[in-house]
This record gives C-alpha cells, sequence and structure tokens, in this order.
C-alpha cells in the first residue's frame, strides 16, 4: 500500500468515525469554519440558505446569488450506500424544485459508485440526471455540462457522460 492509499483510508475512517466528529466539533476554530463555510446539518437547512443567497437585497437592489447544495460523504462501498446517495441527491433535485431555488448541486461521483464500478456509476449519474432534467433542472435531454468535478476526481471518469451543470435562465 502507498502512502496516499494509507493516508486517504485513514481519512475516510475518521471522516464515518462520531467520537472524532464530536471531538473536532468541540473545537472553536473548527466549529467557527463549518458554520462559515457549511450551510447546515439538514437538507432544510440548506434549502433556507439558498433561497436567502437567491433573493439577497442590499441598499433595496436585487443581488441573486444561485447557489451549490451539497451531500457531504464519499467513497461508498457497497451498492446499497451508493443507491442511499442517489436517492438523497434525487431529494435535493426536488427540493431545488420545490422551493424554485436557483442552485445545483455538487456530485461526488466516489458516492455514486465509481469505487464499485464505473458502468454502475455511469448508471446511477443518469438517474439523478434524469431526474435533474424531469424538474426543469436540466433542460438538455443529451446532459449537457458536465458534474463538478469531473477531470479532477478520477483520470478513468473522462469517459462517463455529461450531464447537468446549473439551470439555464
Amino acid at each position: 500500500m502507498d502512502f496516499h492509499s494509507a493516508y486517504k483510508g485513514a481519512f475516510i475512517r475518521l471522516s464515518k468515525s462520531e467520537a472524532a466528529k464530536g471531538m473536532l466539533m468541540g473545537l472553536p476554530a473548527v466549529r467557527r469554519a463549518k458554520e462559515r463555510f457549511i450551510a447546515g446539518d439538514t437538507l432544510g437547512d440548506g434549502v433556507r440558505v439558498v433561497a436567502d443567497l437567491n433573493n439577497y437585497m442590499r441598499d433595496g437592489n436585487a443581488y441573486p446569488i444561485s447557489g451549490v447544495l451539497d451531500f457531504v460523504g464519499e467513497s461508498v462501498t457497497s451498492r446499497e450506500e451508493a443507491a442511499s446517495a442517489v436517492q438523497t441527491y434525487c431529494g435535493i433535485l426536488s427540493a431545488i424544485k420545490a422551493n424554485s431555488l436557483d442552485s445545483r448541486i455538487a456530485v461526488k461521483l466516489s458516492q455514486l459508485g465509481l469505487d464499485i464500478g464505473l458502468d454502475f456509476c455511469r448508471e446511477n449519474i443518469g438517474i439523478v440526471a434524469d431526474h435533474a432534467q424531469r424538474y426543469g433542472i436540466c433542460k438538455s435531454k443529451t446532459h449537457s455540462g458536465y458534474i463538478q468535478g469531473f477531470a479532477q476526481e478520477r483520470p478513468r471518469c473522462s469517459n462517463l457522460p455529461p450531464v447537468c451543470k446549473k439551470r439555464q435562465h
């Protein structure tokens, strides 16, 4: 095992540890950083923050800001975990539609089963992209645009299908 794999594995195990989370969230600097960069712990928190950004006003003028909703987690190890992530992403898309938000989602391929198999991941991307298109969040039947981070996440992702990046107005 190389250093990178060992390092990544250790951090993934730490990220799944409730004890580590409790310890870190008890540190004031970590708590402040979380509050500044993460909209909240629930989808409802994220929806409220994005709605506020979409309706941002200053000096009586509208300055709407688009949002990105994210589902924190990655590196699923089973098809069941990947299916759960697909359902969560579809739920986020449903919330975007139901609340008329100007938002997109940030999708992690490792949550959709990339480490389980490329074809499996491709199927899951298709489910999420079809859901986005059905709600009008993605206007193109060919899913124009790309999931944020395709090229950066893994070199082997280059032959995955493109999907929606953001809603077009």
